[in-house]
């Protein structure tokens, strides 16, 4: 019996050995485990660190300025995943003007609403596309002020430098410009992008944007009256993110050109007629990306996208339609080559039978940069606007402000701007100089007084 007790004890404490040899591997393993983990983490923080850099770089040298989301990002588009705060008009901030619901206006039927702009009043008939637009006593013109390419995409430098100044556009554009745009009758810019949280970026394309719906709003900051929509970024997130982009802008109440459900909203004509009888013709035509299957889709009579104007007869064919509806026609174009002043063949080719089918005024941009202004057939075009707050590089822009009275376009001039550091404002001084001499060197055929106002040589 004692022999078996002693055995016994063996037994118990060869097995506590055996548990502790256990538990010592475990442990060890677990350690390794951990230290591997944490090696391999810290070589992906390395990594990423080196991969946002030459994205960042790499955006840069591409114009687009990405900004990369990164952990050491307080913001994420959580922040902005508001689906559309513009349920309607009575939720929005007026456009031209800092007060909200108590300056707009519906009527009891529904059929329309008024909104202040500037001095003006702009009432829309809802179901023709038709705005009146009531002009302050005394005055028999007007103005309006055309901008290029705005990006308000979450994971890109201008919605980088909004955030980190207060998360408002005033923060990244001078209160000079914004009241140059809030005080002109109408101001326009081009939507360079599609405003949705859903769908995915366009397959094969290098450079795709999207926005929160909610930043639709930086819209009304800017004085913003209407958008062209007509570019080769709208469809960057798919029909889904298009059309979440169309029901983004009608909630917003602010019209759109340039791109539609269908061929006929896409190529359709927003008119703006004043209490004095100006009634002026907006057109908006895309010829960007050549060929049968373009990334940004062009619309049909059957499928959305945009309108798109390679050939040219049925934009020439809705110019001579607005001018036979007693119109002043103006046609925003988005063509050219990026990144040069030279213009392409079909600027050159289409400006022309714009300018012949009855056009008042051409306006252009994709370019990224400035072209020169000119008269085609006697209409006056420039033939790129720029960018306007789209990255952080620094480059000359500006607005075009032509005014029209019952005879036509009465003037035109160009107000300069700077876009730098993911921002935008005023020229002044030697800076506004610079660049009314830069584009006077484009120009031959017109001439630019210290003012920017424009006339033929």
């Amino acid at each position: 019996m004692k022999k078996k007790k002693r055995y016994s004890g063996q037994i118990k404490k060869n097995s506590k050995r055996e548990k502790s040899e256990r538990m010592l591997l475990f442990l060890t393993v677990v350690v390794v485990v951990l230290f591997f983990m944490a090696l391999e983490l810290g070589f992906r923080c390395i990594f990423a660190s080196e991969r946002n850099q030459n994205n960042i770089g790499k955006a840069e040298n591409n114009d687009y300025s990405k900004v990369v989301a990164s952990e050491n990002n307080n913001s994420s588009d959580a922040e902005y995943a508001v689906a559309v705060p513009f349920e309607g008009i009575d939720t929005v901030t007026s456009a031209n003007d800092n007060t909200t619901d108590s300056n707009l206006s519906n009527e009891q039927d529904g059929t329309s609403f008024s909104y202040p702009s500037g001095g003006c009043v702009i009432t829309e008939n809802i179901y023709n596309n038709d705005y009146s637009v009531k002009l302050p006593d005394g005055q028999d013109t007007i103005t309006v002020s055309f901008a290029g390419d705005v990006l308000f995409s979450n994971d890109y430098a201008v919605m980088s430098n909004i955030r980190r100044n207060g998360g408002s556009i005033e923060g990244v554009m001078d209160a000079n410009l914004l009241d140059l745009m809030k005080n002109s009758d109408l101001c326009m810019v081009n939507n360079e992008f599609p405003y949705t949280l859903e769908g995915s970026p366009n397959p094969g394309k290098e450079w795709t944007f999207h926005a929160s719906p909610d930043t639709v709003a930086y819209l009304y900051g800017m004085g913003v009256d209407f958008v062209t929509l007509g570019n080769n970024h709208v469809f960057d997130y798919g029909e889904v993110g298009m059309n979440n982009t169309f029901t983004t802008l009608k909630n917003a109440k602010i019209p759109y050109i340039g791109a539609g459900e269908n061929i006929d909203e896409a190529s359709r004509i927003l008119y703006f007629t004043t209490s004095n009888g100006i009634k002026l013709a907006f057109i908006n035509g895309c010829d960007i990306e050549k060929g049968d299957n373009p990334f940004t889709r062009g619309a049909t009579q059957t499928q959305g996208g945009v309108f798109r104007t390679r050939d040219d007869s049925l934009l020439c064919s809705k110019i001579s339609q607005a001018k036979s509806n007693g119109a002043f026609v103006i046609v925003y174009m988005h063509w050219g080559v990026e990144q040069t002043t030279q213009l392409n063949h079909i600027q050159q080719s289409q400006s022309v039978d714009i300018a012949r089918a009855g056009a008042d005024l051409i306006v252009g941009d994709h370019p990224h940069c400035l072209q020169k202004v000119d008269y085609v057939e006697g209409v006056p075009i420039i033939y790129s606007l720029g960018n306007f707050l789209f990255n952080s590089k620094t480059v000359d822009t500006g607005l075009l402000q032509a005014t029209f009275s019952t005879q036509g376009v009465v003037s035109w001039k160009f107000v300069p701007a700077i876009q730098r550091k993911s921002s935008c404002k005023l020229a002044t001084g030697a800076e506004k100089i610079r660049i009314l001499n830069y584009l006077q060197s484009l120009s031959s055929k017109v001439i630019i007084d210290a003012d920017g106002n424009i006339s033929p040589r």
